[in-house]
């Protein structure tokens, strides 16, 4: 199998503070950064693209929140309002992960569907 990755999703729930953990196998994480010259100070911005190869979009990344992330591996965090285990805390903690920023739904093609997802680290 070329795609070796494992991921955790963490969504929020839309109708209570609370976030739902699901573990995905067999995904793509590929870490990027863009760098930018302003004023003659280089600026870094890493980020994360996650490709899904799935038929749709069972993982209901669609519809993700600004509270949803991803966290690369198999993540033990349980999220909470509590500080220390807030999401902003998980993405702290974890230098793989990222809040969800982006979702590019490619599962209507005939051939290699998938859905790619950035994160960001804030």
């Amino acid at each position: 199998m070329m795609n070796t990755d494992t991921v955790t999703i963490y969504k929020k729930s839309k109708t209570e503070d609370t976030w739902s953990k699901t573990v995905v196998h067999g995904v793509q994480w590929s870490d990027h950064v863009d760098k930018t010259t302003t004023t003659g100070r280089v600026s870094r911005k890493p980020y994360a693209s996650i490709t899904f190869f799935i038929d749709s979009d069972i993982y209901g990344l669609n519809d993700f929140g600004e509270e949803d992330i991803i966290v690369y591996g198999d993540c033990e965090a349980v999220i909470s309002t509590v500080k220390g285990s807030r999401p902003s805390d998980v993405v702290e903690a974890n230098v793989k992960s990222g809040f969800i920023t982006s979702v590019n739904d490619n599962t209507n093609r005939d051939h290699l569907k998938n859905m790619k997802v950035v994160v960001s680290r804030g």
